[in-house]
C-alpha cells in the first residue's frame, strides 16, 4: 500500500472515530451557533456544537446532530485572569458575515488558546477588511 493510501486511509478511520458516539475527549463546553462560522481553513454550518479537548492543545468541535466534526489545534495564547470567567468561552472574528473561531477560554484554565488562523481571514485582514469580535458563552460540558 502507498503512503498516500495510508494516509487516506488513517484520515478515514479518525472521521469515524469523531463521528461515532462519546469518545475519550471530554466535552468542555457546548455553543449554539446562529450562523456559519470557520475553524481553520473548515466552514461549519449553524448548530449546537460540544467543545471537545483531545490533548493539551487539540480540539474537536462536534455537531452530533449535524453529524460533522472539526479537528483543530491551538498555540497557548495571553494568560486569563484568575476567576474572570464564568463560563467556557469562543472567541470569534467578524469581518461583515463571516465568522471566524480566534480563541478557545476553558474554565480552570490559566491561559486561552489560540486556533490557527483562517486563509480567507488573512487574505481579508491584507485587504484592510473591518474586524469587529463576537463571544460565544459556552454552557458548562457535564459533569466528570
Amino acid at each position: 500500500m502507498t503512503k498516500q493510501s495510508w494516509r487516506g486511509l488513517l484520515f478515514v478511520l479518525l472521521a469515524v472515530v469523531l463521528l461515532s458516539g462519546p469518545g475519550l475527549a471530554q466535552v468542555k463546553g457546548i455553543a449554539e451557533m446562529t450562523c456559519d462560522f470557520n475553524v481553520e481553513d473548515t466552514t461549519l454550518p449553524a448548530g449546537r456544537y460540544n467543545l471537545e479537548q483531545i490533548s493539551p492543545d487539540q480540539y474537536v468541535l462536534r455537531s452530533p446532530s449535524l453529524k460533522i466534526a472539526v479537528v483543530f489545534l491551538t498555540n497557548p495564547g495571553a494568560a486569563v485572569k484568575a476567576g474572570s470567567l464564568q463560563a467556557p468561552e469562543l472567541l470569534f472574528n467578524v469581518y461583515g458575515d463571516k465568522y471566524f473561531l480566534r480563541t478557545v477560554k476553558l474554565l480552570g484554565d490559566a491561559s486561552q488558546h489560540d486556533v490557527v488562523m483562517h486563509s480567507v481571514e488573512k487574505g481579508m485582514m491584507a485587504k484592510g477588511a473591518t474586524k469587529t469580535e463576537f463571544r460565544c458563552v459556552m454552557e458548562p460540558g457535564p459533569p466528570k
